[in-house]
C-alpha cells in the first residue's frame, strides 16, 4: 500500500480512506468516508452570488433558482438548455429550494455537460478523472474516489429519496454488472479513463467550480472552445448523449 500510495502521490484523506477499505468493513469505510467528504462540500458547490454559508453549505438566492427554472426555455444550443435536457433524459428533477445541497448537484452536473459525460458508472468515473486533470486538488481527489467507491469497489450504493440513481445504458445503476465486477471491466472503460485524464490536463483552465449559471445563456460549443475541451473517447462502456 505504501509503495502504491507513493507512486500515485496519495496522501491526506484520500490515503486514509483507501487504507480503511483494506482493513475495515463496507459500513465502517462508508461511514468514515462520508464524515471526511463533508468537509469538501463547500469547495465543490456552485459559486453563485454572495459568500453566504449555513451548516457547511452555501445559501442561494431567488435569482439562483429562477435561472434554473428558466433553463428549459433557453436557446437549444446554450449550456442552460443542455442542463435541462440532461436532467430530463436521465429522469432527474432540477434542484429547487427544497433540495439538499442544490448547489453541489448543479455544479457537478454542469461539469458533466461541459466535459461530455452522462451520469453512468463509467461517465461518473471519467468525470472525476477529467476534473483531476484540470485541477489536482484534494477536493477533486475525494470526489473522484467517490466514483470508484460506488462504481468500481461497490462499497456503497448511490441514490435515495432526494437524489437519483445514475443509470447505465440498460437502466441499471451498476451498468448490468450486479455487483459481480467493477465498471472498469467493461469494454473500452480503461481507455475512456485514460482519455478523461488527458482531456482534463489539456484544458486551458479549470471550469469545475466557476459560476456556471453565469454562463447558462452562452452556447455550449463556445464554452468548450474557450476552455479547450476536446471531444471524449467513446467506447462500448458508454452510451453518452452529452457531446
Amino acid at each position: 500500500m505504501d509503495k502504491a500510495a507513493l507512486q500515485l502521490e496519495l496522501e491526506g484523506d484520500v490515503l486514509a480512506v483507501c487504507r480503511k477499505m483494506i482493513d475495515h468493513s463496507a459500513v465502517d469505510t462508508t461511514t468514515d468516508y462520508i464524515r471526511r467528504y463533508e468537509s469538501y462540500f463547500l469547495s465543490l458547490q456552485e459559486k453563485h452570488g454572495p459568500e453566504s454559508f449555513n451548516h457547511g453549505a452555501r445559501q442561494y438566492d431567488e435569482q439562483f433558482f429562477k435561472i434554473l427554472e428558466s433553463c428549459s426555455s433557453m436557446h437549444k444550443e446554450t449550456l442552460g438548455r443542455k442542463f435541462a435536457e440532461f436532467y430530463k433524459r436521465n429522469g432527474m428533477k432540477i434542484p429547487t429550494k427544497d433540495s439538499i445541497n442544490p448547489g453541489y448537484y448543479v455544479c457537478h452536473d454542469m461539469n458533466h455537460i461541459i466535459a461530455g459525460y452522462e451520469p453512468t458508472g463509467i461517465g461518473e468515473i471519467c468525470l472525476g478523472a477529467f476534473k483531476l486533470g484540470m485541477n489536482d486538488s484534494d477536493a477533486n481527489w475525494m470526489a473522484s474516489l467517490t466514483n470508484f467507491l460506488i462504481h468500481e469497489a461497490g462499497i456503497f450504493k448511490p441514490g435515495h429519496n432526494v437524489q437519483y440513481e445514475p443509470l447505465g445504458a440498460d437502466g441499471d445503476p451498476f451498468d448490468g454488472l450486479e455487483g459481480k465486477r467493477g465498471v472498469m471491466t467493461l469494454d473500452g472503460a480503461p481507455e475512456m479513463l485514460a482519455d478523461a485524464f488527458n482531456r482534463g490536463m489539456n484544458c486551458s483552465k479549470d471550469f469545475s467550480t466557476i459560476d456556471h449559471l453565469e454562463l447558462a445563456t452562452m452556447p455550449l460549443a463556445q464554452i468548450r472552445e474557450e476552455y479547450n475541451v476536446s471531444p471524449p473517447l467513446k467506447g462500448v462502456a458508454d452510451s453518452s448523449l452529452c457531446w
